[in-house]
Order: C-alpha cells, then structure tokens, then sequence
C-alpha cells in the first residue's frame, strides 16, 4: 500500500508537548505527595541515629568500667566519657538530617555498673514525632 503525504505516521509537535505538560504536571503532584514520606523517613534515620548511639554508650561504659551518655552539639551525635569528674567528647557518632529537633526530659548516661540515668529523647521534624526512652535499668527502646 502507497501511503500519501497526508497519512504519515507519528505525532505532531503539538501532540508531543502537551504529552510532555500532562506528564509533567502528574509528575508535580507526585512529588508533592511523596514529600511527607521522605521527612518521615528523614525522621526514622535521626531516631535510629540516636538509639545506635545510646547503644554504643551503653556497651562501652561496660566494656571500659567508666561512664558515658550521648549529647548533641547542633546537628552532631557525640559519644562523651566520664574522666575524672568531667565529660569529654569521645567520637563523633553521627550527623542528624538537616531540620530534626531533638529535647531531652533529661540525657541519659550509662555507669560502669551497667545501670543508667533514664531519660526520654524526643525527635521533631513538621509534625512527625519520635521518642527514644532508656529506663534506669538500661533498656533502650522506642515506644
């Protein structure tokens, strides 16, 4: 079959951009609805940040017969000892995703006996909010 200039096949420039506007506003709101997700989950990297660091000062203050707790500076997780009646800074644990706000009822430390000074960690980012809770005994959990 002969084909005539009038039945080409293929879409016109026309066709082609407003393809390309309906797939970009589809896009636009894709995105606005996946931005919730990604603070929560910016939100669940903090909280796990913290636990970890909760659970290295606690395995080192048994390990190392001293005491340790985990304190924020700005953004920075640090692990800190106990030498000689003072906190020093031991490590740098982490760094906490741009926007999280962490406030404390009190930072928990952990003692050489394996006992600790409880406390409760609270995370904010918009209005996500996480908790981090370490009982006198020690145990660390999220509830």
């Amino acid at each position: 079959m002969i084909r005539t200039p009038t039945e080409r096949a293929g879409f016109t420039l026309i066709e082609l951009l407003l393809a390309l506007a309906l797939l970009g506003i589809l896009l636009g709101l894709g995105i606005v609805s996946l931005s919730p997700l990604v603070a929560q989950s910016h939100l669940d990297t903090a909280t796990s940040y913290l636990q970890s660091a909760l659970e290295e000062a606690q395995i080192r203050a048994l390990r190392n017969l001293r005491s340790y707790r985990v304190q924020l500076e700005q953004q920075e997780v640090w692990l800190e000892s106990k030498q000689s009646s003072r906190w020093q800074a031991e490590q740098l644990w982490e760094v906490l995703p741009e926007g999280v706000s962490v406030t404390a009822t009190r930072w928990p430390s952990f003692s050489a006996s394996g006992f600790a000074v409880g406390g409760t960690l609270t995370l904010q980012l918009e209005d996500w909010t996480r908790q981090v809770r370490v009982s006198p005994v020690g145990r660390i959990y999220q509830p």
